[in-house]
């Protein structure tokens, strides 16, 4: 439908073209109309949502076809329904503290449908605004994935403090029967991901599969020491439980002891993963690529023609794949193309991504030519002499 400003401008148009047929009139309208912008952002507008509806589900159809996704949205699933099982029982009962875990609960889903989402964008093939592709879409999910279990850590430290230094305590007593339930969902989860229980950070180029890279993985080990930090938070939270109900004389120092000893131990467990994948984001160079880089650089330098390295550069784009750029300066006889040849050759077995840039020398002789002829010319009268 068209507004009468818009039906008096094509009005307008067509009065302006006079000898244009009725059959054509369509033809006769300016490009630069207001009209025609209105009614091309429209379409955009219409047609891009239904390409935006179109890719989520064409992300949402890739990920069910994988076995590790498939884990992922089914834990994700049962776990956000037992949330909304506590937030009803805490309606009901009125209870603070099952609202408060229903809602961390919540929270923990979220950050695992961010990890989920890293698994679908990671699979889009490169486009001009991301050359190497979008793998390190999971590393930045499993650097955030381990920032925020430290930063739970930190809370649990910062609250076994305060339980520790407060004269006044105040104990609830939750019901068994979610604490257990709330154990055997974490359990579930933690048996989904075992096999990414061990950190593999690959740091130089791999043969990894086109449907499921190294940095899938990496994903995949921070989705475990998530489900991982639940377990040990549960249990504490269980441990806790059962001993202010049978041990009264220790009910002050206890649950702050064990509160320190899960923050610790998820810590320890989730360290590795934010310094690797830290390393990653600011483009260090890890020393397995180092070694293997500069053992074949030596070869490179001692071939014929190559008189030294002037700049080179190797860091790791995502686990198993590896960028580095190299300049290497030859003498001026030298095969360009041989040298260049050479150094892609063993260095191809380090490096995924490969720039190798070589110059020349320049010619000596040339220069003394070159200078003599300006000597000359600059002195005519000396050289009739």
């Amino acid at each position: 439908e068209l507004s009468a400003s818009a039906a008096q401008e094509i009005e307008i148009t067509l009065d302006a073209h006079p000898t244009t047929s009725s059959k054509n009139r369509r033809v006769a309208m300016p490009q630069s109309s207001p009209l025609i912008s209105r009614l091309k952002s429209f379409e955009a507008s219409k047609f891009g949502g239904v390409a935006k509806k179109g890719k989520l589900a064409g992300y949402f159809r890739m990920l069910w076809s994988y076995s590790e996704s498939r884990r992922l949205m089914a834990f994700i699933g049962i776990s956000g329904s037992f949330s909304t099982l506590q937030l009803i029982f805490a309606a009901v009962t009125g209870s603070i503290e099952l609202m408060s875990a229903a809602l961390h609960n919540y929270f923990h889903c979220t950050v695992l449908m961010c990890s989920l989402l890293a698994m679908g964008i990671s699979v889009e093939s490169k486009d001009k605004g991301y050359t190497y592709g979008y793998d390190r879409c999971n590393v930045l999910a499993a650097f955030t994935n381990g920032v925020f279990l430290v930063l739970m850590a930190l809370f649990f430290i910062t609250e076994a403090i305060h339980h520790l230094t407060s004269e006044h305590h105040v104990h609830t007593d939750p019901s068994m029967t979610l604490l257990l339930t709330g154990l055997g969902v974490d359990l579930l989860g933690l048996w989904l991901f075992l096999p990414y229980a061990r950190l593999s950070v690959p740091t130089v180029k791999t043969q990894a599969s086109r449907t499921f890279s190294e940095a899938h993985k990496v994903n995949l080990h921070s989705v475990f020491l998530h489900v991982l930090a639940d377990n040990l938070r549960t249990i504490g939270f269980l441990v806790t439980t059962i001993a202010s109900r049978y041990v009264g004389d220790s009910e002050e120092f206890f649950p702050a002891f064990v509160t320190l000893v899960v923050a610790m131990l998820i810590i320890r467990s989730v360290w590795p993963l934010v310094s690797a994948t830290c390393e990653i984001i600011l483009q260090a160079a890890p020393m397995p690529l180092l070694a293997g880089v500069q053992k074949c650089m030596r070869e490179v330098i001692s071939y014929d023609g190559v008189l030294r390295c002037k700049s080179q550069h190797w860091w790791v784009f995502a686990p198993g794949i590896t960028v580095g750029t190299l300049t290497l300066l030859v003498r001026h006889d030298a095969d360009s193309q041989a040298v260049l040849a050479h150094a892609h050759s063993l260095l191809k077995k380090y490096v995924t991504h490969i720039t190798i840039q070589v110059e020349k020398q320049p010619n000596p002789y040339g220069q003394q030519q070159q200078q003599q002829q300006s000597s000359s010319m600059a002195h005519p009268q000396a050289r009739k002499s």
